[in-house]
């Protein structure tokens, strides 16, 4: 595993790779197409940015 990897539990198969951006509350997401969406949690209201993200990384869920 690379220094600086994130480790969890999958809940999709596959591997992917892109720039990795942390938001912490929605009206600062300022994602582009391919970004990997980091955050502590997501809730129904983050479901529109799931569309251009190419994978999801949460602390909770």
């Amino acid at each position: 595993m690379p220094d600086g990897a994130l480790v969890g539990l999958a809940v999709s198969s596959g591997t992917i790779e892109g720039r990795a951006r942390m938001i912490l509350a929605i009206e600062d997401a300022n994602l582009e197409d391919g970004d990997i969406l980091v955050t502590t949690f997501t809730d129904p209201s983050w479901t529109p940015l799931f569309v251009s993200i190419k994978g999801l990384v949460t602390e909770v869920g």
